[in-house]
């Protein structure tokens, strides 16, 4: 009788030590897996502000080069545009790396000025802002876009309006008076067909 209530004793001992450590066992993985999540979200963290950044000094110089009189372009000549029956002007660099998109209605010196020093611009900054960045715009409230790649400028559909876009009207919605980049919400792209989010700057200007 003794032996048997030892052995019962000795039973639920064991049975204890082994949930004891169980519960350890689940504790230090849940430890381990709390620092790497943790690491994670700060790495994330990292990769975009370091976007972020790269967004602001993108915007600065957009600004100050095609928008102001500190620009310091020398436009090389651009492709001849195309005045396509569906009212559009588009044109691809010479580079092909970028293109441009606008209504013929809404085409002016002013525009013509913009499609060929975006067009030097993009040469200089999107083969960087590429490789940070699915791709690498400018809107206009006139429905004028500059982007590389060029699928969008190119594919667009003649009646698209880039400036009803989820993106225009987020970035347009921008007060900060730093100008700061902000997330959009993710929506999905009608022209690439990915899900998608930007990081978005408004620029004013006056033409």
């Amino acid at each position: 009788m003794i032996s048997a209530i030892c052995l019962i004793a000795g039973v639920c001992a064991a049975a204890l030590m082994l949930k004891s450590e169980e519960k350890q066992l689940v504790f230090e993985e849940h430890e381990v897996l709390k620092e790497s999540n943790e690491l994670l979200i700060k790495q994330f963290k990292n990769l975009l502000n370091t976007k972020i950044k790269v967004a602001q000094q993108a915007n600065i110089v957009v600004g100050e080069q095609l928008f102001s009189d500190q620009s310091s372009l020398i436009s090389n000549k651009v492709n001849t545009l195309q005045l396509n029956n569906d009212g559009t002007i588009r044109s691809v660099s010479t580079d092909g790396l970028s293109a441009a998109f606008i209504p013929q209605t809404s085409y002016t010196p002013f525009y013509k000025q913009l499609i060929s020093d975006s067009e030097t611009l993009w040469k200089i900054i999107s083969p960087t802002l590429t490789q940070d960045f699915f791709n690498f715009y400018l809107i206009t409230k006139d429905n004028f876009i500059r982007i590389a790649p060029p699928n969008e400028a190119l594919n667009a559909p003649a009646n698209y309006t880039f400036t009803q876009s989820t993106r225009f009207n987020y970035a347009k919605a921008l007060t900060n008076l730093q100008h700061r980049p902000v997330w959009s919400k993710v929506y999905y792209d009608n022209i690439w067909h990915k899900w998608a989010l930007n990081s978005d700057n408004k620029c004013n200007f006056s033409d």
